[in-house]
């Protein structure tokens, strides 16, 4: 299991699986903040949630290749991996990985997307405790990914050329792929 989430939110809601027998646990805080509630801050200062992804696997690439390392060291084993809601940072993940895998864009974003309809029971708690204005943070928009997904090639070419740059070899990108394709 690797938990994305802040150490606020671990404080607030401990992920059931962590002391599991026979589970390992990882923890890796995907944003770098520590008192993390509904929605980062720092969102703010974005355009729209693309730029938040953007700003996400900039700022994080240690922590990002920390996530990837996690998934070669365990070839065989299932790894879920997880935030909140399984949007923003947990989708972030799930759009590399699916990039990686060779599924078409159009695949990428319909998956993000439904992540809105998934999350509807939830939505209405967290707007309650949200600032007004910040309800827009809590949709998933397709143009959201197909805009971070044009960054990453514009940038990158794609996730392959993401994960060399953050430190990961030919040879472990291969891997990873052979993993998660079969």
């Amino acid at each position: 299991v690797v938990d994305l989430r802040s150490d606020y939110e671990l404080v607030h809601q401990p992920h059931a699986l962590k002391d599991y027998k026979d589970i390992a646990y990882y923890h890796i805080n995907l944003l770098q903040l520590e008192d993390l509630s509904v929605v980062p801050d720092n969102i703010k200062d974005y355009q729209d949630l693309s730029g938040f992804y953007i700003f996400m696997i900039e700022a994080n690439k240690e922590q990002f290749k920390k996530v990837f390392d996690i998934f070669l060291q365990h070839p065989y084993d299932c790894t879920l991996f997880n935030c909140s809601a399984g949007k923003d940072r947990t989708g972030v993940i799930s759009a590399l990985l699916l990039d990686l895998a060779g599924c078409h864009e159009y695949d990428i974003v319909k998956d993000y997307s439904e992540s809105y309809e998934n999350n509807m029971a939830m939505i209405k708690e967290l707007e309650a405790m949200m600032e007004d204005g910040n309800e827009k943070y809590l949709g998933s928009d397709p143009r959201m990914m197909m805009k971070f997904l044009a960054y990453l090639r514009e940038s990158y070419g794609s996730a392959q050329g993401y994960l060399q740059h953050i430190g990961l070899s030919e040879e472990q990108v291969v891997q990873l792929k052979e993993n998660f394709v079969i």
